[in-house]
């Protein structure tokens, strides 16, 4: 399983100008992915490297990936950045964290995870991987 994430401010679809994650999940193997649950967020500021799937707040998504199948799923930010908050962006004084959990079960009747932590050292900085909370089976 695959996922790639991207922040975006958002144009239209949810309330003015949040900020929105878009993970795009992909069934990379040669087998469908099983009652396959993703749950994920927008963070400011530092996110335990431990969260589980279970702790996450927001929509979760359960479905039968198949192969080479991909969808995305998208999270607003609960609320908008205060102007202090923009300003210790620009700074570098504080961080955007995208962070996920991505849980399916195989072909075999394994079960599997993904887990992802992203994160923006400033305001308009791409994504870039965590050092930890980035692991699979």
């Amino acid at each position: 399983m695959e996922a790639s994430d991207g922040l975006r401010r958002s144009q239209n679809g949810s309330p003015s100008g949040l900020a929105q994650s878009h993970v795009i999940i992909r069934n990379a193997g040669q087998t469908p992915a099983y009652n396959l649950r993703h749950v994920g967020g927008v963070a400011l500021g530092p996110i335990p490297p431990n969260v589980g799937a279970d702790e996450f707040r927001g929509p979760t998504t359960v479905s039968v990936l198949a192969p080479g199948d991909q969808f995305e799923q998208i999270t607003a930010a609960g609320r908008e950045l205060t102007d202090d908050e923009r300003d210790e962006l620009r700074r570098g004084a504080n961080r955007i964290h995208v962070y996920g959990d991505i849980r399916y079960r195989d072909a075999f009747g394994h079960e599997r995870f993904t887990r992802y932590r992203l994160m923006s050292i400033n305001l308009n900085a791409d994504l870039i991987v965590c050092d930890e909370g980035n692991e699979a089976n």
